[in-house]
């Protein structure tokens, strides 16, 4: 990797930044520069845009060298078109983790590969608002106790109408090189679709948190992308 690029790790809506936390800590060790992105709350639609607008507000703030990659972990992934539309620089290249395929008109619930998941997410809202996890529902997801504990701390409800909206994807994207990381089973369908778009694709089983238990796992795994398209590129 050349010593400009900076991943800038995108949590999920549902989540909050601590979920990219060690992740980021890792690749600092390493002597890569990573930063992390705090998805704004919207409480109007379109949730999307302004939610575009913190990853954009980021990126446009890197100093002029710098080679900024953009990763989104579930229902982040679905936001990097969006952003990249309000980005007033090139990126060097996007990675999809655990997430849907971005696919323009489409909602997340639209992009669920099992309908009766996407049922079952709608029916879990209460007056509109997708439940917050428990520290209790996380303990399946992720093994460390305090890290548990400081991501159930951070998640918030949030309005269903956030993953009923349709989002567009500009026709143009994307417009740099992509890459796929899946961790748990139900994102098996994003990641055949990513091969099958010649995307560097990687599979590391494990929970949808699995950044969180194996985080040097993942930190290597995303290096090993970007190398992968610089090889590609030689």
């Amino acid at each position: 990797m050349q010593t400009n690029h900076i991943f800038i790790l995108i949590h999920s809506p549902l989540a909050g930044p601590l979920t990219w936390g060690v992740v980021a800590n890792e690749l600092h060790q390493s002597n890569i520069e990573a930063g992390l992105v705090v998805l704004s709350r919207p409480v109007n639609a379109p949730y999307y845009t302004q939610q575009a607008e913190s990853i954009a507000k980021v990126v446009n703030e890197l100093p002029a060298h710098s080679l900024p990659i953009l990763v989104g972990h579930s229902g982040a992934g679905v936001l990097l078109p969006a952003a990249r539309q309000m980005i007033e620089r090139p990126i060097y290249g996007y990675i999809l983790v655990d997430s849907d395929i971005p696919r323009d008109g489409k909602s997340r619930l639209d992009l669920f590969s099992d309908p009766a998941e996407a049922e079952q997410l709608r029916k879990s809202a209460d007056n509109g608002k997708l439940p917050a996890w428990s520290e209790a529902e996380l303990r399946e997801v992720i093994a460390p106790p305090l890290m548990r504990e400081m991501v159930a701390a951070e998640v918030r409800p949030t309005p269903l109408a956030l993953y009923e909206e349709p989002i567009q994807v500009s026709p143009d994207w994307p417009d740099a090189p992509c890459g796929y990381i899946q961790f748990s089973p139900a994102y098996e369908t994003a990641c055949q679709q990513a091969k099958h778009n010649n995307w560097e694709t990687h599979i590391l089983p494990g929970t949808h948190f699995h950044m969180l238990n194996r985080a040097g796992e993942v930190a290597n795994t995303l290096v090993k992308i970007v190398n992968a398209w610089e090889k590609h590129n030689a």
